[in-house]
């Protein structure tokens, strides 16, 4: 598929979920994303960047089913990216304040205990944000295009969580529950 016909595509898609389509772009795609599909959120607006691994490793179906993820999850992530902000910030701040306080005042140990508690927060506010986009992203993915289409997205899912072995890999997996999580919660909400 060209680069054409992906951001063709997505545009088709952005249209079935009712989103905004992102911009398309060929370029280098880390590889603990092996689908060749990195989604970006960039200033002006999300993007999704196209690898070799796109073409080369996916049937149509996951393909169609790559880019439906990446463009309804980018959306989702866009849309919260400033209330997300503004939250790690100001719970981080107020923690910051708060060990300083205790500490009585800034000193190199209050300092760093607000730096490791900012740092944690934020690890711990970013997995669980991604995991609450990924079960919706599941969700309007299955309510347009069907469960056994989802079902398809899982396999792939699984197939690509045992490829990513570098540490990169390792939070990707981290941020994204596993496909059985995935589907026993979308058909509790069923």
């Amino acid at each position: 598929m060209d680069l054409d016909s992906i951001s063709a595509c997505a545009k088709e898609l952005a249209a079935r979920f009712d989103v905004r389509p992102p911009h398309i772009e060929a370029g280098f795609v880390p590889k603990w994303l092996p689908d060749g599909v990195h989604p970006l959120l960039r200033r002006r607006q999300p993007v999704v960047v196209i690898g070799t691994g796109f073409g080369d490793s996916l049937s149509a179906a996951e393909q169609e089913g790559a880019l439906a993820s990446a463009v309804v999850g980018l959306e989702l992530a866009w849309a919260g990216r400033q209330k997300f902000a503004l939250t790690v910030g100001l719970v981080g701040a107020v923690a910051i304040l708060f060990l300083i306080g205790v500490t009585g005042g800034p000193n190199w140990q209050s300092i760093v205990a607000a730096t490791v508690a900012y740092a944690v927060w934020s690890v711990v506010a970013t997995v669980v944000r991604s995991r609450r986009i990924a079960y919706e992203v599941d969700r309007r993915v299955a309510e347009v295009m069907g469960r056994p289409f989802l079902d398809l997205m899982f396999e792939l899912d699984a197939r690509q969580r045992s490829q990513r072995r570098s540490l990169a890999g390792k939070i990707v997996n981290l941020r994204v529950p596993s496909e059985a999580r995935r589907a026993k919660r979308l058909d509790a909400n069923s």
